[in-house]
């Protein structure tokens, strides 16, 4: 009799140190999961930031072009006068040449 309890007792020892140490390893695990998930925050957070970055660099982006889509109309515009004056300077020339000639 006096086996059985001491048996029942060394099994109980041996069942309470494997819930201590199941409950370490569970405390150990939980401690990782909310690291894991600190990191998981900040990697959210860092990807927001960026994609905010992005768009508003998109956004730039699309601004310079349609400024530059306005600077080559007006160069074109310009470039455009600037022909048309050097054809009538060529005439007026052309004219003062012939009247010269008179």
């Amino acid at each position: 009799m006096i086996k059985v309890v001491i048996k029942k007792k060394i099994k109980q020892n041996v069942l309470k140190e494997a819930l201590a140490d199941l409950s370490k390893e569970l405390i150990n695990l939980k401690k990782e999961k909310q690291a894991f998930i600190r990191k998981i925050d900040t990697l959210e957070t860092s990807i927001q930031s960026t994609q905010f970055k992005e768009t508003t660099l998109r956004d730039r982006i699309t601004k310079l072009i349609a400024a530059e889509s306005e600077l080559s109309k007006k160069k074109s515009n310009s470039i455009t006068k600037i022909n048309s004056l050097k054809e009538k300077i060529s005439k007026l020339k052309k004219v003062k040449e012939d009247l010269s000639d008179i």
